[in-house]
């Protein structure tokens, strides 16, 4: 699916949320002109206001009609042209998802096989008031110049996100802080395609401590973040150790946060006070959603800390 944004389509919805009540920055809008002699695409303006009277912290929102992702996709992408000239740090855009009519979530960095976000925004106790405010975007201008950016294309890997026959929608989201003067961000050429996929995987870490730490820490980790949740299912298997004596069974359910790439576990072990040598156990991924199980199986080592 393409939109070469040649007249103003249908569908895109523009919209803007702030929590200012003095807000006055233009949506969304679709022009004729645009920078470097290209035409057609839609522009956020980020005009000079009287900073004194109006305060511009707000983000505004472009959206994409809903687009369903064929059943016979093999991985779904999308690559988009862009222009940038915003305050640094202050001002900058981002790119938002909705999958099967589920609320819109960043897309994370992990994400984009070309021309991903360039930085984190300042954060509020960094003094910026734009809501997205410690969030990745694409944010500043070529040289620092007020007028001067280039056009760049970025990709985005959907079809981790998104599998076939669901339906998605996309959200350029540009957010200020109270005062604005740059140019703003414009948007051309958005177009959706299938590749083949690069499947996400989990795997699950080796852990190694004496009796007297109370537990072993495992580290479950992803091959990419998602924007979605990864769940998981997780069991203890006795080896030279055994649960009950040596560490407490553990089993049940672990979810990796969407746009996390791992978590730890910790699985209680026990100071018996008698000498025995070291001793082991299996802690493994028996079940995953979201991702394939990789190298799903990591040893326990309980180390013997007991003088003889």
């Amino acid at each position: 699916m393409s939109f070469n944004f040649a007249a103003d389509p249908s569908g895109w919805s523009k919209t803007h949320s702030t929590p200012s009540p003095t807000f006055s920055l233009p949506e969304w809008t679709w022009k004729g002109t645009l920078p470097d002699g290209r035409t057609g695409g839609f522009h956020a303006p980020t005009p000079i206001t009287d900073c004194a009277v109006h305060d511009e912290s707000g983000v505004r929102h472009l959206t994409s009609p809903v687009i369903t992702i064929p059943q016979n996709a093999s991985f779904a992408r999308a690559i988009f042209d862009h222009w940038v000239s915003t305050e640094a740090g202050f001002d900058g855009g981002n790119l938002k998802v909705s999958v099967n009519g589920g609320p819109f979530q960043l897309l994370p960095p992990s994400q984009f096989s070309f021309n991903g976000y360039n930085l984190l925004l300042l954060t509020a106790d960094q003094g910026n008031t734009n809501p997205l405010a410690g969030q990745p975007a694409w944010s500043g201008t070529r040289g620092g110049q007020v007028s001067q950016s280039d056009w760049a294309s970025t990709r985005v890997d959907l079809g981790n996100l998104a599998p076939p026959g669901s339906t998605v929608q996309l959200r350029w989201d540009l957010g200020t802080d109270q005062c604005s003067v740059r140019e703003g961000w414009y948007l051309d050429k958005v177009d959706l395609f299938s590749c083949e996929s690069l499947p996400r995987s989990v795997s699950m870490s080796d852990a190694t401590g004496p009796e007297a730490s109370g537990a072993l820490t495992f580290t479950i980790l992803l091959s990419s973040a998602a924007v979605g949740p990864v769940t998981l299912t997780v069991e203890t298997v006795d080896g030279s150790a055994g649960h009950g004596n040596d560490f407490t069974r553990t089993a049940g359910t672990v979810v990796i946060p969407a746009s996390a790439i791992g978590v730890l576990v910790q699985v209680p072990i026990k100071d018996d006070k008698v000498p025995e040598g070291d001793e082991s156990f299996t802690f493994r991924i028996t079940g995953a959603t979201g991702a394939t199980i990789g190298d799903g199986e990591g040893i326990g080592t309980i180390l013997d800390d007991d003088a003889p």
